[in-house]
Order: C-alpha cells, then sequence, then structure tokens
C-alpha cells in the first residue's frame, strides 16, 4: 500500500495552480511570486505574493483494514500580499479562486482582507473531498 498520495498533496495543488494562473498573472504582475512557505529563504519580499498553506484535514472512506488512505477532507489557506492596493490583491486572488473552483474545490471563506503599515492582503480557503484516485 502506498499512502505517499495523501502527504503530497500540498506540493501537487501548488504546481497545478501555479500552472493554471501564472501565464495569466505574469501579463499584469510581472513579479508575481509563488511559494507554500511563510518564511523565504532569500529574504528578498516579491509583491504580488501567492502563499499557499495546507490546513488540517480528515481521513475518509476508511476501508476494514485501516491500512490505506482512501481520501481526504481536504483545505488550504491562499494569501496573496502585495504593495499596491486591496484592488490588486483581490485581482490575484480572483485568478486563483477560479483555478480551484475549475477543479471542484469549495470557497469556505473569501475574501478576508486586511491591510498592514505597507501591504494589503486578501485571503481565502478552500476545501475538497480527494479520493486517492482523483486526477487533479
Amino acid at each position: 500500500m502506498d499512502n505517499s498520495w495523501a502527504f503530497d498533496l500540498e506540493t501537487k495543488l501548488f504546481s497545478v495552480i501555479k500552472r493554471k494562473t501564472e501565464n495569466k498573472l505574469k501579463v499584469l504582475y510581472p513579479q508575481i511570486f509563488y511559494t507554500t512557505t511563510d518564511n523565504p529563504k532569500d529574504g528578498d519580499v516579491h509583491y504580488p505574493t501567492v502563499y499557499m498553506h495546507e490546513l488540517s484535514g480528515a481521513e475518509s472512506a476508511r476501508n476494514t483494514e485501516g491500512n490505506e488512505i482512501n481520501g481526504i477532507l481536504y483545505s488550504m489557506q491562499i494569501e496573496v500580499t502585495t504593495n499596491k492596493s486591496q484592488k490588486v490583491a483581490k485581482s490575484v486572488l480572483q485568478e486563483i479562486a477560479f483555478a480551484f473552483k475549475s477543479m471542484g474545490f469549495e470557497i469556505q471563506t473569501f475574501p478576508e482582507s486586511s491591510n498592514g503599515d505597507n501591504y494589503y492582503r486578501s485571503v481565502m480557503r478552500v476545501r475538497k473531498m480527494i479520493g486517492r484516485s482523483d486526477t487533479l
């Protein structure tokens, strides 16, 4: 039995969402930066930044033996940060939301907006039941 698919979901979804949105968003925002970490190694801040990270989930569709992961109720949070305006943050988040919706995700919360001293941020959470053999 190979349950690694369940532990690779964040990386897989990050790649899929980046592939689905990057070309369109790079035209409008050439410096757009996608990440799965809230602490970039190089210390440079790029705007807009799309930060995607998984939230706690739950196993689903358990088999009798209980040794295989057949499904996951999967949740992810997406935060878009920019130094331009709240409109830019929401515009980028909108494209990300459309990509998740095209894959059957439901939006749990969105957009939650907040402003810091030098930045604007828009946040959403998405959720989907993902099965072992589902195609993302």
